[in-house]
């Protein structure tokens, strides 16, 4: 079993932004969607796919992307991205007068605010 919860515990690589993608399960499982893809098709492409850890099914169309693992496993491109009021909140890496929602895009590998992401995704 892997040491980190930045590693997948199948193969054990780190979890990165292509092959090593973390996915997670209906269960709360995640684990890289290499090794999801390797469990699927050796299930025969069936729509459910067994979890490795607590063998719970579930649904292989709704397995997404953990994006807290990633963005945890991925180095940001700029450390300093913290709201000044609350040195907590972190602010876009666009437009950081922005202290609205804010998720981590893989694609960009930078933290986006709500505002952004929308004119990113428009793009």
């Amino acid at each position: 079993m892997s040491e980190s919860i930045l590693d997948c515990s199948i193969c054990c690589e780190k979890f990165d932004e292509t092959i090593h993608c973390p996915k997670v399960l209906q269960c709360g499982h995640t684990f890289c969607n290499g090794c999801l893809l390797k469990l699927w098709e050796n299930e025969n492409k069936n729509a459910n796919i067994v979890c490795f850890q607590c063998r719970e099914k579930s649904e292989f169309a709704k397995i997404v992307t953990n994006f807290v693992v990633l963005a945890n496993a991925t180095p940001s491109t700029d450390t300093n991205t913290y709201c000044q009021e609350s040195n907590l909140l972190p602010l876009c890496s666009f437009c950081t007068t922005n202290t609205d929602t804010v998720f981590f895009c893989g694609t960009m590998g930078a933290q986006m605010s709500s505002k952004c992401c929308a004119k990113h995704v428009s793009e």
